[in-house]
C-alpha cells in the first residue's frame, strides 16, 4: 500500500445542522456526528490493542 492510499482528510464543520466530523480518504467520506465521537474513540482503542496482538 502506498502513502497516497493511506492519506485521510479530517475536516471539522456541520451536516444537517449537526457538528462533527467529515473524514475523507481516496476510498471514500464518511460524516461523524460530534455526540459519537467519544464513543467511536474508546472502540477505536480496542480495536487497535486487538491488532497489536495480531502481529
Amino acid at each position: 500500500m502506498s502513502d497516497e492510499q493511506r492519506l485521510i482528510k479530517l475536516t471539522p464543520g456541520m451536516l444537517k445542522n449537526k457538528r462533527g466530523v467529515l473524514i475523507e480518504s481516496k476510498e471514500g467520506r464518511v460524516f461523524i456526528p460530534a455526540f459519537c465521537l467519544p464513543e467511536i474513540r474508546r472502540q477505536l482503542g480496542g480495536i487497535q490493542n486487538k491488532l497489536e496482538v495480531m502481529k
